[in-house]
């Protein structure tokens, strides 16, 4: 049963992580208001930020995790669960990307059959002395397979960020629960500093690519406060139950799962996403992608 003293360092610990993520979170929307290039900017550094986790810290802490319990094949089940998670999200993405480019094929095709139609009706009403007029497109099944392809694309966007989100509450949670269950926590209490720096950096990371994807607000919001919750949950558990009631083999391999899921979103959406927009700033903007793997690979030398 934890003491006064370790209940107030738990309760320290929640609060500072759960505010840490509301100032990434401000940051984010605030930039995002500003300029274009302040905006993709962002994005770019949050594909840093997220490329650096997925290798240096998820994956790394699968691999460490795992040895804890298979000394021989640990390493072995961590890069299995991290790369199997990538190949299945990446097969994925390119059936849905076909789908879509089917769906867009079909209707630039009816398109043209609509436009030869037409001329076909003109010529007939010249040789006719009786006026008649042309069946009219239809524009309203057009306009709808066209909302489709849009919603299609947006709902990529959408998947990706609520990967990333569950990604990301996963991860901050195991943080809390390691630092929960702590039997000392005065003396882990220094490593709350670098956690929740990287936790002010994953925030920026998710707000960024919900506001890409162009989530509603009240969604967002909804979304974002899961997210800076996660990891006083995660302490809050680790209080109540211990780490041992866990295994490690399961909590590996979903680490595993984790740092591949981020890898996923950031060399197929925001990256390759945000550089293929225009050849403009290029320098700054793979400046902004080093910039964030960088914060994350200094981070990594203290979590």
């Amino acid at each position: 049963m934890a003491t006064l003293t370790e209940q107030s360092y738990h309760a320290a610990g929640g609060l500072l992580t759960f505010g840490f993520a509301w100032v990434g979170i401000v940051v984010a929307l605030t930039v995002n208001k500003c300029s274009h290039r302040a905006t993709s900017l962002l994005s770019l550094f949050s594909g840093g930020v997220l490329l650096g986790g997925g290798t240096l810290h998820l994956l790394n802490d699968s691999v460490d995790t795992l040895r804890e319990d298979d000394e021989r094949r640990g390493q072995l089940k961590a890069l299995l669960s991290f790369s199997i998670t990538y190949l299945i999200l990446l097969l994925l993405h390119v059936s849905v990307n076909h789908l879509v480019e089917s769906c867009f094929k079909r209707t630039k095709s009816s398109e043209s059959g609509d436009t030869l139609r037409l001329m076909v009706v003109d010529s007939v009403q010249e040789d006719e002395e009786d006026e008649t007029y042309p069946e009219p497109p239809n524009l309203t099944r057009h306009l709808d397979e066209h909302d489709v392809i849009l919603s299609s694309l947006r709902v990529v966007g959408v998947r990706s960020s609520v990967m990333l989100m569950g990604a990301l509450c996963f991860h901050s949670f195991l943080a809390g629960l390691a630092f929960g269950s702590q039997p000392d926590p005065a003396e882990e209490f220094k490593i709350m500093i670098p956690v929740t720096a990287h936790k002010s950096l994953a925030a920026v990371a998710l707000t960024t690519s919900l506001k890409n994807a162009k989530v509603k607000s009240r969604n967002m919001f909804i979304l974002l406060l899961i997210f800076s919750l996660s990891t006083p949950a995660g302490t809050l558990a680790g209080v109540v139950i211990t780490s041992a009631i866990i295994s490690k083999t399961w909590t590996g391999v979903c680490l595993g799962i984790a740092g591949g899921t981020f890898i996923f979103v950031t060399l197929n959406d925001i990256i390759p996403g945000e550089l293929s927009k225009s050849t403009s700033y290029l320098v700054s903007r793979c400046c902004a992608v080093v910039l964030g793997f960088t914060a994350m690979a200094v981070l990594a030398f203290w979590v």
